[in-house]
Formats: C-alpha cells, sequence, structure tokens
C-alpha cells in the first residue's frame, strides 16, 4: 500500500486543485510597519512586504490596530461624553490600495461603505455576534444613540411599585451597536481591532495562493473625523488617535517533500490567468428633496460587472455633523428601480417595484434579492439583515446582471445607468452609493522560480 502525500491548498500555484495536508514546517505572522513613523497628525500608512526569497499567504493576513477616543484638544474623554465610533472597524480608512512590485492590483474608495455592504451580505447573524467584533462591528439596531434599553410612561414619580412595573416598556430606540461601541471606547479606552485583508481586498478572498520572489504594498488612508465617530452632542468634536498599526502577514516555510511539490509547479517558465472578484464604490452628486424621477449615469467601466448594489442615504447621514449614523442607509419611499447596461439591456427584465408605507410594506421581492447575493435564501446559516431592519435600516437594493449577452462585451466597455422613482419627494437632499461588484484578471508569470504579477 502506498502512501499518498497531501498539500495545504495554497501550494497549488498553478491549479485549482484542492487538498490538505501536513505539509507545512511553518506558519507564523510576521509584523509589518508603516514605513513612516504613526504620530497624532498621520494620515496615510504605509506597509510592504519586500522579503523576496520567503513564501507569503497574503490572503490570511490583517491589520491590527490600536486606537483611542480622544476630544479635539487631544484631551481624553470624560464620563459624561456620548461618544463612540460608527460602526464597522474598516470605517476608520477613507480608502486602500494593494500593490504588487508596484502595480497596482486593487484600489478600494469609499471603505466604510464598501466593508459595511459586502459584510452585510456575508455576514450571518451568529458571526455578526462573534467572531466579526473583532472588526468593531457591532451593527446598528436603531437610527439613534440611545442606550436605554428600557424606557418608562411614568410621567411623574410612580404611585407604587405595581404602576412602576407596569409602566416600564422595551424602548424601541434603544440601539444595541452604539452601545456596545460606546462601552468599548468610553473613558479614552485604549482598544484594537483586527482587520481581515480578504474583507478589504477581492485579490486577497479571492486569490488564495501562497506568493514570493514579489514586494507586496498596501496604502492606507485614514477617514475624516466627521465620518468616523457617532455622537448625540451637537458642539462638541472629537479626535481619533492611532496608537499602533501594523500589516501582520504569514510567512510559510512549506515541508520538504512540499518544497519539491512547489519547485516541480515553477521549474519552467510559465503564464496564466487569476481571476478575483472586487467591489468599487460610486457616490452619485447631491439630489434636491422634490427630484422623485432620475437616472443617474453610474460609471463607464473596462472590467466585467457582475452584481450592483445601490444605497439611497439622506444629507444629514453624510454631513459633518456626527450625529447620524453614516453607516445605515434610507429606503425613500422608493418605488421603482432599474439599470441599463449600455443603453440596451435592462435588469431586471421586470422592474423593481416597492411599496415602503406603512399599510403595506410591499418589498419582498427586493429584500430576497439581497439575500441571494450572499446565497442566503435557501441556507441554514442566514443573515444579519431581517426583513423589518431591511426597512428601518439596510434598504440595499442588489441588481444582478452576472448573466449577459456575450454582446454586451464587444465594445470592451461597459456603461451603467440606474433609473428609479420615489413615491414622494423626500424630506431632506440626498445621494445614491452604487457598489459594483465586477470580474477582474491580472497575469501570473512564473520567471526563473519567481513569481510575478502584472
Amino acid at each position: 500500500m502506498s502512501l499518498i502525500q497531501l498539500h495545504e491548498s495554497f501550494y497549488n500555484i498553478l491549479d485549482n486543485q484542492y487538498s490538505l495536508a501536513e505539509s507545512t514546517e511553518s506558519y507564523e505572522y510576521v509584523p509589518l510597519f508603516d514605513k513612516n513613523s504613526i504620530d497624532y497628525d498621520s494620515k496615510e500608512f504605509e506597509f510592504e512586504y519586500s522579503g523576496t526569497e520567503s513564501y507569503i499567504h497574503p490572503h490570511n493576513s490583517y491589520i491590527y490596530v490600536k486606537l483611542q477616543v480622544l476630544n479635539s484638544d487631544k484631551s481624553n474623554l470624560a464620563q459624561t461624553d456620548d461618544v463612540t465610533l460608527q460602526n464597522n472597524g474598516y470605517n476608520i480608512f477613507s480608502r486602500a490600495r494593494y500593490y504588487i512590485e508596484g502595480k497596482e492590483i486593487e484600489d478600494v474608495d469609499y471603505v466604510g461603505i464598501n466593508t459595511l455592504i459586502n459584510n452585510l451580505i456575508d455576514f450571518s447573524e451568529d458571526f455578526s455576534k462573534s467572531s466579526a467584533t473583532n472588526m468593531l462591528w457591532y451593527k446598528d439596531t436603531s437610527d439613534s444613540t440611545e442606550t436605554n434599553r428600557f424606557t418608562t410612561s411614568e410621567t411623574g414619580a410612580p404611585t407604587n411599585s405595581k404602576s412602576l412595573i407596569e409602566s416600564i416598556k422595551p424602548n424601541t430606540n434603544f440601539n444595541e451597536g452604539y452601545t456596545q461601541r460606546k462601552i468599548i471606547t468610553k473613558n479614552s479606552n485604549t482598544f484594537t481591532l483586527l482587520l481581515p485583508l480578504n474583507r478589504l481586498f477581492g485579490f486577497c478572498k479571492s486569490i488564495n495562493k501562497v506568493f514570493r520572489g514579489s514586494r507586496h504594498r498596501i496604502i492606507l488612508n485614514k477617514n475624516d473625523e466627521s465620518n468616523i465617530f457617532h455622537t448625540s452632542s451637537s458642539t462638541k468634536k472629537y479626535f481619533l488617535k492611532i496608537k499602533d498599526m501594523k500589516w501582520y502577514i504569514p510567512k510559510v516555510i512549506s515541508g520538504l517533500f512540499s518544497i519539491s511539490y512547489i519547485e516541480d509547479q515553477i521549474s519552467k517558465d510559465f503564464s496564466m490567468e487569476l481571476w478575483f472578484k472586487s467591489s468599487k464604490v460610486y457616490r452619485s452628486n447631491e439630489y434636491n428633496n422634490d427630484q422623485k424621477s432620475e437616472t443617474w449615469k453610474v460609471c463607464t467601466t473596462q472590467n466585467r460587472p457582475m452584481h450592483l448594489f445601490f444605497a439611497f442615504q439622506k444629507k444629514s447621514r453624510y454631513e459633518p455633523d456626527q450625529l447620524k449614523s453614516c453607516m445605515i442607509f434610507d429606503h425613500m419611499n422608493l418605488q421603482t428601480l432599474r439599470v441599463t447596461i449600455n443603453d440596451s439591456y435592462k435588469y431586471p427584465e421586470q422592474e423593481y417595484e416597492c411599496d415602503f408605507s406603512n399599510n403595506s410594506n410591499d418589498y419582498s421581492r427586493v429584500y430576497f434579492d439581497l439575500l441571494s447575493a450572499g446565497y442566503k435564501n435557501n441556507t441554514d446559516m442566514g443573515t444579519c439583515i431581517s426583513m423589518t431592519d431591511f426597512k428601518r435600516l439596510y434598504p440595499i437594493f442588489h441588481v444582478d446582471i452576472s448573466k449577459k449577452p456575450l454582446a454586451v462585451y464587444e465594445s470592451n466597455l461597459t456603461e451603467i445607468n440606474l433609473t428609479y422613482k420615489l413615491s414622494q419627494n423626500s424630506d431632506e437632499k440626498y445621494k445614491i452609493y452604487c457598489m459594483v461588484m465586477s470580474d477582474n484578471k491580472m497575469i501570473m508569470d512564473i520567471v526563473n522560480r519567481k513569481i510575478i504579477i502584472r
């Protein structure tokens, strides 16, 4: 009987076979430090791995951040300060870029919105309440800064214990996410985040392979404080102090048999295509209150868009006053929505029709199609967005354009237009976000036993 040697999947550099083995001698996370010293005024952070003779595994790498919330004058918070970070730790960054050998692989703008939508699609409720909390993922449960779980209907002092008990009611404005985040950040306590890069970059999420012989670099830009904090104070301003930040990336030393396995794969010069899904967010210009029926030219892209996600926000959310959560969306009393590709192809064929009025609540179809983006309609894993929360907090409209005629790509450019109608005027000006999830391609060359990306 012969012994079959198996290998970890990330050693399959040239194919997509998957196997499992005790084939790794060492798998250790090594910290990479910011190329510039971190101080109060740091706005851009740059990390680079240049150990070209070692194998690294970006798929499992993460950013470690140590933080502290301060007053705008850099003094510590008082016990009475009612402030915390917005949901989603990735929101401390506004932009993130990934490079290999100086070539830009991915550029992520509106990092907070991008990761918020992706996380709401992918996360189950169990994951949201466990592993995701390491990313400061404490989902808002209401559009408020209310931290009292219960309220009372008594207007004066209760006359007896029975009347007191009967007057206590659940507080429908209680925001559990805000409350949990405030507990972590109060009194200027130091806290840490661990942000996996496979939740930030589609390249890291899709490409589960080791690399050698190439420099990997990431650049992160800090978000503006007005987009980082959520507070009930209209007068006070706050500052986020980044005390420390590192990029932890796995350095892999393979076992003897796996060394020969890898060397056999890269012994000859070779080129192959690597496909990965990336997400890019676009934001519209500001629309007036009375603009109920509009067409927004979202973008023209050379990539192959597969899924589109639209979310509306009223002005009070993106205004720099920190009083509203910018990690919540508004349904805007949307009535119809449809996408046109290259002025010819309409998705969905039967346009979405909604009714968010209190007497109707007819939005099952758009909720169903949002769940389908994360394969949550026919699974026991579930989602972290209930149908009620979809209307109240997270109305995200998913348009699947992955099944398109080949003629769509004849021009090598894809133009995306959104046409929508609101059932009534908005009470505020508003903007629209669109997250375009696309198939991207890069070329991996094996040259002189080194892996090169172009």
